[in-house]
């Protein structure tokens, strides 16, 4: 079997009666695309001969390239059956209705006639979401915080936004979550607990992510199945294909359950970045199955991930790490990684091809990835070296000596002092710059620390004389009331007056 990873050298033939061959009548059953969202963001799209679902639609910048994979999609008569919100964070929601929006408003050469209902499944109660009065209006309907919440408002505004103008109404219609059934049979099960929350409990709240599991109940269609979760921290799911959660991060329950991540056969990482150092190098410790491979739409880091052999990244300068998987039946997969990279993998075992070798590949999936792949503006992004979780991104923090450009490093001239950044050529200047700083801060503070002396010095005087005034109370004669009273007269005015 040849290496996966060198491209240069010719692939091994296979004889036509492999289990790795596609023919080309083969038809999958269902494509599933990985957009590339940079740092931070999902965006899925699920699709078969006739219906699309999409799952996440990365941050704002995303809902571009998203509306351009769609009108593909839709000028092949593959229609919407469904946009599902994981989670109500902006880089997962955002860029999904702005996807929706652009397609309601500029239909151009779609089929208008399908978007008479646009069915967007979230984590939050429909019924609050659906509302169209005013938040005032509705204030005995519910709590006035559901009905001013930013989920509650964004949802609202998105169908404001896509008001037909034939009958000024929405064809977005928000749902509860419910198995999404594709045409073909597949199924989209809903693995989450089948109750909404109130759109105030789901803003940003990542523990209201859906999780979903895509499979075949007769398996008969195909075998693999398929695990998304949005930004869950209970997951993943045992699955054939299992898309990390939370962008592969490693801390607050996300992707612990290591048996399912043991079993899979592909990881799919998206969004990692520099913000949270995802990917977590925690995760490499379930990554020992020989049969595993970690595909990953980029990568920011040089670290363990980028030494793993397993680890297959999308992203090409200049073209995005969209990835694709193609799903045929019983155990059959081709995973479209990028232009030149594409894996054929049956019975747990993988094949690379750099080149058509006595086989096509999915060539119709090629196709949609191209599309996306080079829209411009894919940011460059040199990779850092990153020896642990904690250690991210590296910034360099200049000199602070006036129109010095020189990297600085940290200094303090004593423990009272606040440190500062210099360069070797700058740091006894500005040292003395810092010694005069503090002399000058000491001499303001001087009035101010004296009166607290003299005020301090006149507190303890009164609490000695009282003190004196205790004692002489005590050793007081009883009968000797009179002297008693002066004494307490006296005691009151020293603590009061």
């Amino acid at each position: 079997m040849q290496s996966l990873f060198d491209s240069s050298s010719q692939p091994t033939p296979l004889p036509l009666t492999s289990p790795f061959t596609v023919k080309d009548e083969e038809e999958p059953a269902i494509r599933i695309i990985h957009l590339d969202c940079g740092a931070g963001g999902d965006c899925t799209v699920l699709f078969t001969k006739k219906q699309f679902v999409v799952i996440d639609g990365g941050k704002l910048t995303t809902g571009d390239r998203l509306e351009v994979l769609l009108r593909k999609l839709i000028a092949d008569d593959i229609m919407p059956l469904a946009f599902i919100v994981s989670h109500f964070d902006t880089d997962h929601y955002l860029g999904l209705f702005q996807a929706v929006k652009k397609l309601c408003h500029d239909p151009g050469t779609l089929k208008t006639q399908y978007f008479k209902e646009i069915e967007v499944i979230t984590p939050a109660k429909a019924d609050v979401l659906n509302d169209e009065n005013d938040w005032r209006d509705t204030i005995k309907k519910y709590d006035w915080m559901e009905n001013s919440c930013t989920v509650t408002s964004k949802c609202r505004k998105l169908k404001e936004d896509t008001l037909r103008e034939s009958d000024s109404l929405s064809p977005v219609t928000f749902k509860d979550p419910y198995n999404v059934t594709f045409e073909n049979g597949l199924v989209l099960e809903l693995k989450s607990e089948n109750f909404s929350y109130w759109p105030s409990v789901c803003d940003q709240a990542n523990y209201t992510s859906l999780q979903w599991i895509l499979n075949d109940p007769t398996k008969k269609i195909t075998k693999t199945t398929y695990y998304t979760g949005g930004d869950s921290e209970s997951g993943p799911l045992a699955a054939t294909i299992v898309k990390l959660d939370h962008h592969g991060s490693a801390v607050d329950g996300a992707n612990q359950k290591t048996t399912s991540l043991k079993q899979a056969l592909y990881w799919v990482i998206m969004g990692a970045g520099y913000g949270h150092g995802h990917p977590g190098l925690k995760l490499l410790s379930s990554a020992r199955n020989p049969d595993l491979r970690i595909a990953m739409t980029q990568h920011h880091f040089i670290d363990a991930f980028s030494d793993n052999p397993a680890v297959l990244v999308g992203r090409a300068q200049p073209q995005w790490g969209d990835i694709g998987f193609s799903l045929y039946a019983n155990t059959k997969i081709v995973a479209n990684i990028r232009e030149k990279l594409n894996i054929l993998t049956s019975e747990k075992k993988h094949i690379s091809f750099s080149k058509k070798v006595d086989c096509t590949l999915d060539e119709s999936m090629n196709a949609y990835l191209q599309r996306t792949r080079i829209i411009k503006d894919c940011p460059t992004e040199a990779p850092v070296r990153r020896d642990s979780e904690k250690n991210t991104r590296t910034k360099v923090i200049l000199c602070e000596y006036d129109g010095c450009k020189k990297e600085g490093f940290l200094v303090s001239i004593d423990d009272d002092s606040v440190p500062f950044f210099t360069c070797d050529a700058h740091k006894e200047e500005m040292k003395v710059l810092q010694e005069n700083s503090r002399d000058e801060k000491n001499e303001r503070k001087a009035p101010k620390n004296n009166k607290r002396e003299r005020k301090t010095q006149k507190n303890n005087k009164r609490k000695s004389e009282v003190v004196e005034d205790y004692k002489k109370y005590d050793k007081g004669d009883d009968d000797d009331q009179v002297n008693q009273d002066e004494i307490k007269q006296q005691r009151f005015k020293k603590l009061f007056i």
